[in-house]
């Protein structure tokens, strides 16, 4: 959504023509786009988290284990 204004300005140094455009922020899109971004970026970042943490311990399980298949603790 663009906006146009006319100012006239008067001013000792001369009479030089200036024009200046006023863009507006898109508050609808940005009102709509950020409460939808956050959750996702979110989600995003505990889905991240949870497959880090998870491949820990599925290696920290392999680790655990020994060649037979048995515990590492078991007798």
């Amino acid at each position: 959504m663009n906006a146009e204004a006319e100012v006239q300005l008067s001013s000792e140094a001369g009479a030089a023509p200036a024009t200046s455009h006023v863009f507006y922020a898109p508050w609808l899109l940005l009102s709509i786009g950020l409460p939808v971004l956050a959750p996702a970026s979110y989600g995003a970042w505990r889905a991240g988290r949870f497959i880090r943490r998870s491949r820990v311990a599925l290696a920290q399980t392999v680790v655990a284990e020994a060649p037979d298949g048995r515990h590492a603790h078991d007798p």
